[in-house]
């Protein structure tokens, strides 16, 4: 379980979601919606809120979830700007508040997280 301390592996985590975010979030409504709406945020937001808390915390960052949680609600509010400009999707305010309370909710799970990625051994 060493791995689960390598501070690639969550960075590549971040990189992913982030890159699956924002395609997810420029492509039309895949059918049923599945690609929008308030599940789809709350779990592309706390997802990759807690994945960059993990990353931050393992490279020892000063404040590492609070920036964390703050990246992830900026990225959705860059996120929701992009989506202004696409006429099959939109733009709402709603949304960027979704994203910030996720963003919220992934610092807490990695909070909860950090004492077992930063005890002395992993099991």
């Amino acid at each position: 379980m060493e791995y689960l301390r390598n501070p690639g592996l969550w960075l590549s985590a971040c990189l992913t979601e982030a890159a699956a975010i924002f395609v997810l979030s420029v492509i039309p409504s895949i059918a049923g919606g599945i690609n929008g709406g308030p599940v789809a945020h709350c779990l592309a937001y706390s997802t990759l809120s807690c994945t960059t808390g993990i990353f931050l915390i393992l490279k020892k960052i000063s404040w590492g979830l609070a920036k964390a949680a703050a990246s992830a609600a900026l990225y959705g509010g860059c996120i929701e700007l992009v989506q202004y400009f696409i006429p099959y999707r939109s733009c709402k305010f709603g949304d960027f508040e979704i994203n910030c309370i996720a963003a919220l909710a992934g610092m807490a799970m990695a909070a909860i997280l950090r004492p077992f990625l930063t005890a002395r051994q992993l099991r």
